[in-house]
């Protein structure tokens, strides 16, 4: 992994058009409103993955950066969802408040947040998302 990278990749929607998940496109958001928080964001984003490059195994190996880089984007997504509708009536009439909710809580604090759920609800736990997410199915549980 190298420094700096944003470390999410696009979500397709079922009919295949792109578009960018809530985590990514309020991380973009984000680098306009306050880019030092941003700048801290992405740092955090490249630890998670190298984290796991280095201490996740799957599947008997470690996994390659592009899987870890996968998973952290996952995680974060899922994280940021549940952190998002933990704090619904506070950003209702607030502008740009997932930015804001994104900044103060960080990128450790969310992938942390959908890690667990997503373990949680996957048949064979962590191992189980895992696997789903690297052949492409992690728009589920």
């Amino acid at each position: 992994m190298h420094r700096g990278s944003t470390c999410i990749t696009l979500v397709r929607k079922a009919g295949g058009a792109p578009e960018l998940g809530r985590f990514r496109a309020t991380l973009q958001r984000l680098a306009a409103r306050d880019p030092q928080a941003h700048a801290q964001r992405l740092e955090e984003l490249a630890y998670l993955a190298n984290v796991l490059v280095a201490g996740c195994p799957y599947a008997g190996r470690r996994l390659r950066p592009i899987e870890a880089v996968r998973i952290v984007a996952e995680a974060c997504e899922r994280g940021f969802q549940l952190a998002l509708e933990r704090e619904r009536a506070a950003r209702a009439a607030e502008p740009d408040a997932d930015a804001r909710i994104l900044s103060k809580l960080g990128a450790v604090r969310v992938f942390r947040i959908g890690y667990h759920l997503l373990a949680k609800g996957s048949p064979g736990g962590s191992e189980g998302w895992i696997r789903m997410v690297l052949r492409g199915g992690g728009d589920q549980p």
